[in-house]
């Protein structure tokens, strides 16, 4: 089985900026393609506090 992450980047109906991060695993010995979720991450970006 393979382990695969994906970051997304969101933009909430309040503005708000997040990250999420899906980790996923895939398994290659089925016939059929399946592809489970297996983590979330979901970090608020603030822009504020980062140093420029």
């Amino acid at each position: 089985m393979a382990e695969l992450g994906t970051l997304y980047i969101v933009r909430t109906t309040e503005g708000d900026i997040l990250q999420v991060l899906r980790v996923t695993e895939e398994d290659e010995d089925s016939e059929h393609k399946e592809v489970r979720t297996t983590g979330i991450g979901v970090y608020k970006v603030d822009y504020k506090k980062q140093d420029p």
